[in-house]
Parts: structure tokens; sequence; C-alpha cells
């Protein structure tokens, strides 16, 4: 499973969702990206943005079960509740505040007046809890309702107020919009107008573009929306953005050598990222909360045994595995967290750390170890990754089954629970949202069920102390690898690449989890 939400957490193995934060050491000869903002910003041009192994099903915020695997798509055309501003800090954005009561479990967030949907249609606060009620109804499969843990539907209890009430206290409840269906508002009176099918491919939303047109999974263009509500600042500055996937990573580079394009997204070759800013593009290294690790599924055999889980993560080799593959340009973790997330702690004493004799020692008391390792299929980066896992694996004795999939069939076998292992990337800036999602009893890709792991997600949850809340994730992570929950490999960064051509304008920077499209703008627009 792999957050393939840009950055705030986007790519695929099983490219799901998530999101990042504080700044990490940037990509030997990396740019600056927003360092210099010109006086004058123009306003004009058509951005042409490569996304590398990207997919989309479709572009409603219920509809599409990746939700923050599109999440560049979704902010734009949509706009957000809540954002990332600098330093990846949660502020509002179409909501202006928010305030708990009730001991966490009861959050009321105000919704900004006068706001109006790209063709005209009030944006109001019954709109906001009707869309945030449909994105969680049972029926879609969203991959973020987890995140939610509501009590009863989200009501406008005012004008310009929706107020949620929670099945338990949820400090963290707020950072949970970020990269997920509930940031997104739906146009009601549109979405019954159009119906379904024909909104889910050019959805009306309140966010700085709107929709053009959509061949899905290949490229999607946007205009400027006249109705944004930051039009009375000039925003956004772009007359449009063209999204186009592509398959490989050089193609991505190539066509912005050539001036064709002017962005990309999720190019992770390390050398070829290396190699760019000589060739005058800058290269952007968000902030990375992101964790490279393997979920291991505890209610299967083999790893319903701790020694079978024992063996394949002694038998795993993460140093080697990033030197080899990545140039050494990720670090490696011990534990769920990455340098980026709210209480990262880069070293754990339980960690079983690489021990090849000890893997072979396991397999043996085992009497033979025969593994399914699944991976997704949109770029070679997934499956060459899991190759080397096996190879690694091999050599201690373990019979590995690589299974390569597409990103449905990934969704198919978590969600029916018939998997073993399956290489995954996930991140939050609070742990709060990413580690329940896999080691809560309930989490949705969650191959354990532990009730003491449980009880402190929910300690956690019940306050907002940040002192107390490290400690307790401390206790986590120690007891994760106490019983070898995952194997941990490295903390993953997403990179963005631009040309010259292309203005930050605060919109994309080192320091910055998600790009603001609306700020973004292009020189001789």
């Amino acid at each position: 499973m792999s957050s393939r939400v840009k950055r705030l957490g986007r790519t695929t193995s099983l490219t799901l969702v998530a999101v990042m934060v504080a700044a990490t050491g940037g990509l030997s000869g990396a740019g600056t990206a927003g360092a210099a903002v010109p006086a004058a910003v123009p306003n004009g041009g058509m951005l042409n943005v490569l996304d590398v192994g990207t997919q989309w099903p479709n572009i409603d915020v219920a509809a599409d079960t990746q939700d923050a695997a599109d999440s560049d798509f979704m902010n734009a055309i949509y706009g957000q509740l809540f954002e990332l501003a600098p330093g990846n800090k949660v502020v509002p954005d179409e909501a202006t505040g928010y305030h708990f009561s009730n001991n966490y479990q009861t959050v009321t967030i105000n919704i900004r007046h006068g706001l109006k949907f790209s063709n005209g249609d009030p944006f109001t606060a019954a709109n906001v809890a009707w869309s945030i009620n449909r994105d969680l109804e049972p029926q879609w499969g969203n991959i973020g309702d987890a995140n939610f843990p509501l009590q009863g539907p989200v009501v406008a209890s005012g004008p310009y107020t929706i107020t949620a009430n929670m099945k338990h206290p949820d400090s963290a409840i707020i950072d949970a919009f970020i990269g997920e269906a509930p940031n997104w508002t739906a146009d009601q009176k549109a979405l019954t107008s159009m119906g379904e099918k024909a909104y889910e491919q050019k959805p009306i939303g309140a966010g700085p573009f709107e929709v053009v047109s959509n061949a899905a999974s290949s490229k999607l263009v946007l205009k400027k929306n006249p109705n944004y509500w930051g039009a009375s600042k000039g925003l956004p500055h772009l007359s449009g953005i063209t999204f186009t996937a592509v398959g490989a990573d050089q193609s991505a580079a190539s066509a912005l050598e050539q001036g064709t394009d002017q962005m990309a997204q999720l190019i992770s070759t390390i050398p070829l990222l290396q190699s760019l800013p000589s060739k005058g593009l800058r290269v952007t290294q968000p902030p990375s909360t992101f964790t490279q690790f393997i979920a291991l599924n505890e209610g299967n055999a083999p790893f319903d045994n701790i020694k079978a889980r024992e063996a394949v993560a002694y038998a795993t080799d993460a140093a080697a595995l990033t030197k080899n593959l990545y140039h050494g340009a990720f670090p490696i973790v011990e534990d769920m967290s990455g340098p980026g997330q709210e209480f990262y702690q880069q070293k754990d004493k339980y960690f079983p750390a690489y021990d090849l004799a000890k893997a072979k020692a396991l397999v043996q008391q085992l009497g033979g170890l025969s593994v399914n390792l699944s991976t997704t299929t949109n770029t070679a980066y997934w499956t060459t990754e899991v190759e080397a896992l096996s190879t690694m694996w091999e050599a201690a004795g373990i019979k590995v089954n690589q299974q390569d999939n597409t990103l449905q069939q990934m969704l198919a076998i978590t969600f029916n629970h018939t998997w073993q292992a399956i290489d995954s990337n996930w991140g939050n800036l609070d742990p709060s949202i990413s580690d329940p999602e896999f080691f809560e009893s309930n989490g949705p890709f969650s191959g354990v069920k532990d009730p003491t792991l449980d009880k402190l997600f929910a300690e956690s949850a019940s306050t907002a102390s940040k002192s107390a809340r490290a400690k307790i994730f401390k206790e986590i992570n120690n007891r994760e690898d106490q019983n070898v929950d995952a194997v941990w490999l490295y903390s993953k960064p997403f990179f963005d690449v631009s040309t010259k051509a292309l203005i930050p304008n605060g919109g994309l920077g080192n320091n910055l989890g998600t790009v603001r499209w609306e700020d973004l703008a292009l020189k001789n627009a």
C-alpha cells in the first residue's frame, strides 16, 4: 500500500493515501523553489504538468476511492476546507476556523462567507455537511473513512457552521482533512442535475480552477474559475492547467528539457533527479513524512507466527536497499515515524536490525517459509524494489511469490484481507492519522489486532498535549517493533521538477507539503 497522495502522500504501491510535514535535508543539487518572487507576478498562461505513473478513475470526491492519491487534481478543482501553509501548518481555506468541545468529541467548523461554486451555485454550510456525509457513506468504500469516526451525520449548525460529533475523542481530526475526500466539497445541486456518472468526470467545485475536459487516467484540462473566492486577490494567476499522465521518469524529464511542459511530479529516479539542476531545471523536495515499509498481515499464515515476521525482518537489509536502488538518498527508519513527522524518533531500541544468520535460523525452525509479497505496477519503482527485497529474503531461504497488481487489484486484496505482505508507504504530518490506518484493529489496511495498540491510539486521540502524545507514540513505536508488526525500510521524499518558466510564488517549495496551484505563475505569460 503506498500513499500516492502527492507529497502528502502520492505514488502507488497500494498507491493509496495520506500527508506530509516539516523539512528534511534536500536532494544533492536540488534547487530552492520559492526563494525568489518577482515584485509583480504575471497573470495568464497554461501550465503543463506531467504526472509519472498516475491513474485517476474519476474526480468525484466520493466516487474516487483513491481520494488523496488524486489530491492535486481535487485541490485545484474543489479548493479545500483546510490547506497546508509553508512549514506544513494546517490552516483554514474555505473554512475560517474551528473549535472543539465535549472533550474533543465534538468539532465545529466555521465556513467562509460568500463562497460560490464555479457555476455560480452558493457554497453553503448545508452543502458542506451534505458533501461530507456523502463521502463517508459505506457504498463508496472511501480510503480515508477510518480517519473520520463520526457519531451520526455532520449537521449545518448555522448558515456558516457545521458540527460533527465523534464516537471517541479525536484531537487530530482537523489534520485528517488534508488529502481526504471530506476536505473537498461537491456541489449537491449540480450533481443532482447532472447525475453521478457525468459528475464523476466533469465535477463542479469551488476551487481556483474548473474542469474543461477529462480523459480519465490520461489528460485533465482545467481553466481559471472566475467565481473563485481569491479572485479579489488576483488568484489564480494561471489561465489554466493541463495534467497529463506519463509512464516513465525519463519521458517526463525529457519533456521539461525540451520546454514543452513546465512541471513534472513523482519522478523518483535519484541519479536522474541529481542531474536535472545542471540542465537548468529546478528540483523541489517537499518535507517528507512518508515511511516505506512492508505491511504484514498477522491474521493470515505465515505471519500469524511472530517467528515468520522476525525472519523477514532480519532478512531485510534496508541500508543496502537504499544504497543500491536510491544511491543512499533516502534515510532508513526503525519505526513508523518519518523525519518530517511529529514525534519522530530516529532510533528504536527494539528494532530488529538486519541479521542474515538469525533469519536463516528462524526459517529452519519454521521448517521453511513461503511468502506472497505484493506491489503495484504503475511504475518500475515498485516492482524493482520488490524484486530486490525478494532477493534478500530468498538469501535467507524464504520462498517469495512476487505479486504485481494494478491499484484496483491491490485495493481488492487489501479490503478482503487475503494479502500476506505488501510493499507500502504511508505518512501524515500527525501520526494519529497514518499509524492507525495500518496498525489499529479496525484500520482499513491493518493486518494487526492488538488491544494494547488500540488503547494507546485512543489515549493519543483524547489529548492535544504534544508532550503527552510524544510519550504515547514512543510506546506505540516500541510495541510495533517488539511485535514485528512491519518491516521498516526508509523515509521516502517526493519530488517536483519544474522549468525556470514556472514562478513558484509560494505555491511550491521545499517547506511546503503540497502544491498551492492558485499561487503559481508563468513567466512571459
